[in-house]
């Protein structure tokens, strides 16, 4: 027996069985609110990628492939084809033959494979897409669409996929899933506001602050496992990909981030009930 595969199948095992007792109570500590809107509200409000394609500085050529609600319309399709295959091969990798049979063979199941025996034809192309580039990073998923959030930040969101390495399952990475920015990915409209206002508002700012965020209430909903690494992967229009790992500026502001983000929903929330309470009266005759 390899001592040292054995370690390392050893902690995939236990990273699975840790992460399902988790699971029963994912509902339990969910916020109120998705991270995305809020986020937008609170330091990228008038952002509008078809304004910033209208500017000088864009090349002439420069268009979005889709409109927003057909490109939000693919990106819940490969979300949910790509959360559908991990999902059974996490449940395939459970199981104790499969279990016994990566110990006789010696080497670790590979999702991939997985994925060219069972998955349908009609995969996506960036499904696809997003399958090679994890198997090239070395990266085995284990879960996705992960629900996470807390009551004190009253903030919800969802892990797309996450993934262990696989030389150290002990390791996790935190994979948020963007399809078809290529076009106007980094093009920006000024600076994001309050503490990020040196930031270039862009969306792949964006996407770097929405997964530093997503990993703290990952951190904090999983308080007893290792604080995992966070990457950005865009898939493009045509297949290719590119990835990048959260960056430091959003890892650093993250505290103040939810603060002002708390702040944001508990105003709204009060908002929200006053509006209710003046309708309440208007339609309440007064009493005799």
């Amino acid at each position: 027996m390899n001592h040292h595969f054995e370690a390392r199948l050893q902690a995939l095992v236990d990273r699975l069985r840790s992460h399902e007792d988790f699971a029963s109570d994912r509902r339990a500590r969910t916020g109120t609110k998705g991270i995305t809107r809020v986020l937008h509200d609170v330091y990228y409000p008038k952002y509008n990628f078809r304004r910033c394609l209208r500017r000088e500085s864009a090349p002439e050529n420069v268009r979005p492939a889709v409109g927003s609600a057909n490109g939000m319309r693919r990106g819940r399709l490969v979300d949910g084809q790509l959360c559908d295959l991990v999902r059974r091969f996490r449940t395939e990798i459970c199981r104790d033959s499969t279990i016994a049979r990566m110990r006789e063979t010696g080497r670790l199941m590979s999702f991939r494979g997985f994925v060219e025996r069972e998955a349908p034809r009609h995969l996506h192309l960036m499904t696809r897409a997003a399958i090679r580039r994890l198997n090239r990073m070395n990266l085995l998923p284990v879960d996705a669409q992960v629900l996470v959030g807390d009551t004190e930040s009253l903030t919800r969101t969802a892990v797309d996929v996450l993934c262990v390495l696989k030389r150290d399952p002990r390791k996790a990475v935190l994979v948020e899933l963007k399809c078809g920015f290529d076009r106007y990915l980094s093009l920006s409209s000024g600076k994001m506001r309050f503490e990020l206002r040196a930031v270039d508002n862009s969306p792949q700012n964006q996407h770097h602050l929405q997964l530093a965020v997503t990993r703290e209430l990952y951190a904090r909903a999983y308080a007893s496992l290792e604080v995992p690494t966070g990457l950005v992967l865009w898939i493009n229009n045509d297949g290719n990909t590119r990835a990048e790992s959260v960056r430091p500026w959003a890892i650093e502001n993250v505290d103040a981030v939810l603060r002002r983000m708390r702040g944001r929903i508990r105003r709204s929330s009060r908002v929200v009930t006053v509006r209710r309470d003046r309708r309440f009266d208007e339609r309440t005759p007064p009493r005799a």
